[in-house]
């Protein structure tokens, strides 16, 4: 739950907005079981659940910001403070 709270913090991984929800990775995914916790990336609502977000459109989400899990290692950097946005 404390690597959750931390990505809550953080700065929306596609738009830099500063309200964000935690998004558990989904590209590739197959299982009806969700994300590890550690697998988590922040999105704005708009970005995560809005009509153009990953989860009403997965495939234009990707098309355009490419694949979710591609983001797990630029959170990591985030956390690490190696990391800023724009």
């Amino acid at each position: 739950m404390r690597h959750m709270a931390r990505v809550a913090d953080l700065h929306c991984g596609c738009c830099s907005a500063t309200t964000v929800e935690v998004h558990h990775v989904i590209s590739g995914r197959y299982s009806q079981r969700r994300a590890a916790d550690t697998q988590t990336i922040p999105l704005c609502p708009p970005c995560h659940r809005g009509p153009l977000g990953i989860h009403a459109n997965k495939s234009a989400w990707e098309a355009k910001y490419g694949p979710d899990t591609d983001y797990l290692a630029i959170v990591a950097d985030m956390l690490a403070g190696e990391f800023n946005h724009p």
